[in-house]
């Protein structure tokens, strides 16, 4: 809809020009922002039911406003994936309780593919999740709880993975696994 009203064509125009000046080919991961404070922190995919705005949309919007370097600058911060936090690669496996996008319970074995210090990156999960169902993650004597911020589209490379955070509050949940990661 945003790229076939009439008005915005010649903003859409500018800004293809602009881009295609400097010769670079984004790659942009478009999808809901980790951060609502932070441009470019993102995560998963856009749903349509969705209430938050799309960054890449956004971006575009406010593109004749921003200088072409601060333009670039923004699209590269969602390239990159800039986050509050680093993520670590890593392999842990942690046990997921909660309850299907059906309501029926899920207790399995997960593992991750990353990590920060509030969220993660996890794989190998059977059940439909959506956004915003809460889950816990056990491991060890470890035990937190956590909200489902993206969920992997049905047969694709990422189906069976979802990003889990704990809202932007801090939490230990993973701390000597960072703190292990940090020394090497």
């Amino acid at each position: 809809m945003e790229f076939t009203d009439s008005e915005k064509r010649p903003q859409i125009a500018v800004l293809i020009a602009r881009l295609m000046e400097t010769r670079e080919v984004p790659r942009v991961f478009v999808g809901r922002k980790e951060d609502q404070d932070k441009q470019g922190s993102l995560i998963g995919e856009q749903r349509p039911d969705d209430d938050v705005p799309d960054p890449l949309l956004e971006l575009i919007r406010e593109g004749p406003e921003l200088s072409l370097e601060q333009f670039l600058s923004h699209l590269r911060a969602q390239r990159l994936g800039k986050r509050r936090d680093p993520r670590v690669d890593v392999v842990v496996p942690v046990w997921l309780t909660g309850r299907d996008a059906q309501g029926k319970p899920l207790n399995q074995q997960v593992t991750t593919m990353n990590i920060s210090r509030r969220g993660a990156h996890l794989r190998g999960i059977h059940g439909r999740l959506r956004p915003r169902d809460q889950v816990t993650l056990e491991r060890g004597t470890r035990k937190d709880l956590f909200q489902v911020t993206w969920v992997g589209a049905d047969n694709s490379r990422v189906d069976g993975q979802v990003g889990v955070s704990t809202g932007g509050r801090d939490s230990n949940f993973w701390d000597d696994i960072l703190q292990t990661a940090t020394q090497d």
